[in-house]
């Protein structure tokens, strides 16, 4: 298990070594300022910096997560908020959720997330898109696991619904085979 925020950081840059040189720099440059600030997250809000990593914090890491955006990379982006924790649940049940970040909306935080969720789901990565799902401190993404799932299913050959619960039989000279109610 990792400690601090700052092992998780460089344990990421060392995943990313070998797969993307700007992000592993990133998650390095993350985990020196968080080394040097005595910080372990994000400072309270309206909190007086204490050295000059403090200070450095928080625009460095708004900066990364508007760099990755713009490149298209919201993998990076929810990792980013869930290592640093940059979404603050709401305050009273039925609140909204808060990014800790100044000028950063939470209506771009969760574009991030739900891009991300339907990317995981994409790639039949279900557990991983639930888990994120379930660990949100933002209810409208909690919300999602609340949603009904209905798994349809077809013939891989030609996409024909198949309905109710079927068996596969041959049909006489076709190399097709055809779902037929049981």
């Amino acid at each position: 298990r990792l400690a601090t925020k700052a092992d998780v950081c460089r344990y990421n840059a060392h995943v990313a070594e070998n797969l993307n040189p700007k992000i592993t720099q990133m998650w390095k440059t993350l985990a020196s300022i968080l080394d040097g600030s005595g910080l372990d997250g994000l400072p309270s809000s309206g909190a007086t910096p204490q050295n000059a990593m403090q200070y450095m914090l928080v625009p460095t890491i708004r900066k990364l997560l508007l760099q990755r955006a713009n490149a298209g990379d919201v993998q990076t982006c929810v990792v980013l908020c869930e290592v640093m924790d940059i979404i603050s649940p709401p305050a009273n049940a039925g609140g909204v959720a808060k990014s800790k970040l100044p000028n950063l909306n939470i209506e771009l935080i969760r574009e991030w997330y739900l891009s991300y969720i339907d990317l995981l789901q994409q790639m039949c990565l279900f557990e991983q898109a639930a888990s994120l799902i379930r660990n949100c401190n933002d209810p409208v993404i909690g919300a999602l696991n609340q949603q009904s799932t209905s798994f349809h299913e077809s013939c891989p050959l030609c996409g024909k619904p198949l309905m109710g619960a079927s068996a596969i039989q041959d049909n006489a000279g076709s190399n097709h085979r055809t779902a037929q109610r049981v």
